[in-house]
């Protein structure tokens, strides 16, 4: 071997050492990979500006994040939200994984009433980045451990999700507002 192959095969060695350590190192591994294949959704809460709960006619909550950071409930009363049910709920979704995951064919969301997602339980609309996202929860699951799901944006992917998201939501428009709120 001449100086220069030397020199090459060097450089070469180099190069992907650096390529790995700079760029590679970042990447999820392969179980990383497919554990954040199973996210719901694919932001990150500090992302988001705007949510909003649907359940019926009188169950609509809107909280928007303001300029500093604070999360302000537009609906039903405009006041000082309660930080950490916002926050709750975010992190619940930001890192929910969905159960079970069903390749849906046009006769499938021809029957959505089915899976209780034609007139849905709740709909959650999150905001941000001028990208909104809305999950659609339906009924439970046949075994009751998961609720069907759909994100409407990605209406060919019929999800059971986990039961426990819904412990965030079945609580009390009260429970939205702030306990430090002051009215007058």
């Amino acid at each position: 071997m001449n100086f220069r192959t030397t020199v090459v095969l060097l450089v070469i060695t180099i190069l992907g050492a650096a390529y790995l350590f700079f760029v590679d190192r970042h990447q999820p591994g392969t179980e990383e990979s497919a554990r954040l294949g199973k996210r719901i959704f694919t932001w990150k809460s500090d992302q988001i500006q705007r949510v909003r709960i649907h359940k019926d006619y009188w169950t609509d909550i809107i909280c928007e994040r303001l300029e500093d950071g604070s999360w302000q409930l537009q609906k039903p009363l405009e006041v000082p939200a309660n930080e950490s049910q916002v926050n709750r709920l975010l992190s619940t979704l930001e890192f929910a994984e969905y159960v079970n995951r069903l390749d849906a064919d046009d006769e499938l969301l021809l029957r959505l009433d089915q899976f209780g997602l034609q007139e849905p339980l709740y709909y959650i609309t999150l905001e941000g980045n001028r990208v909104a996202q809305t999950l659609l929860i339906g009924n439970d699951s046949p075994l009751g451990d998961g609720v069907y799901a759909l994100l409407k944006d990605r209406d060919d992917v019929l999800m059971i999700i986990p039961r426990s998201i819904l412990n965030v939501l079945e609580t009390d428009t009260d429970s939205w507002i702030s306990p430090e709120r002051e009215f007058w």
